[in-house]
């Protein structure tokens, strides 16, 4: 008995929250409460009766979204919302606003109608949950296995291959610059993914290291393209590196 009141009370939640936030604007859903079973699971209940693509992206924690300094943010590229697509617990989401806080590696996202009124709080999403994200350009995929320093995390796709991949990983910490203010750091890291191994690389000299029976072939194209030093400034030109690897590996 005290499992049911405590289920019930757990979607009383759950309905009020969502009827607010659902997309539709000056139009009321009704859910119906036949064949509520509070034995089963109210979110899979719920997901049946208004349909997955108006619970799943309510699925993470509402956050406030604020900031430790005005000389800049801990997020991707902007602090602005931006919209983006993303996969979510196997469903496909598109135009979705969202950002990405690279300082705490979380994917946060913001409801909105399709006149661009925002709905309810920011929710930081599942990470373990986000298959993958494609924000202002960019690529990134939740790789589930250590790599370096990181248990898991998102990462950015620079180039996919068949057989060896280009990763990014983005990061910023908080810290006091050179004229004592409060300020971000970003910085990133770069990896080769071959199969299920993921090992950090800093320049051409450890592609030709890591792959040492094709160094020859790797250091004639680099030279012809002018290819040394991975950064962010050269990162694109060294994908191009690993997509003729790449395709030299291809049966």
């Amino acid at each position: 008995m005290t499992k049911n009141y405590f289920q019930l009370g757990l979607f009383l939640s759950t309905y009020l929250s969502l009827i607010w936030l659902l997309p539709s604007v000056g139009q009321a859903q009704e859910v119906s409460l036949a064949g509520l079973d509070l034995s089963q699971e109210v979110q899979s209940w719920y997901d049946g009766q208004a349909g997955q693509d108006n619970s799943t992206l309510q699925t993470g924690i509402m956050i406030d979204v604020s900031r430790k300094t005005s000389l800049s943010h801990p997020y991707y590229k902007s602090g602005q919302w931006k919209n983006g697509d993303l996969v979510y617990r196997d469903q496909s989401f598109s135009n979705v606003l969202m950002i990405y806080n690279i300082e705490q590696d979380a994917l946060i996202i913001k409801r909105a109608t399709d006149g661009g009124v925002l709905l309810g709080d920011p929710i930081q999403l599942i990470s373990a949950d986000v298959d993958s994200f494609h924000f202002m350009e960019a690529d990134f995929e939740y790789i589930d296995q250590k790599v370096d320093v990181y248990s898991t995390g998102f990462f950015e796709v620079l180039y996919q291959g068949q057989v060896v991949s280009l990763l990014a990983k983005r990061s910023k910490i908080f810290k006091i610059n050179d004229e004592a203010k409060l300020t971000y750091e970003e910085f990133n890291r770069y990896y080769l993914r071959d199969g299920d191994q993921i090992e950090r690389v800093k320049s051409l000299s450890g592609v030709k290291k890591r792959y040492k029976e094709h160094a020859k072939k790797l250091k004639i194209y680099a030279k012809q393209h002018k290819i040394k030093k991975l950064n962010p400034k050269r990162e694109k030109s060294f994908a191009t590196l690993i997509e003729y690897f790449d395709n030299q590996l291809i049966p």
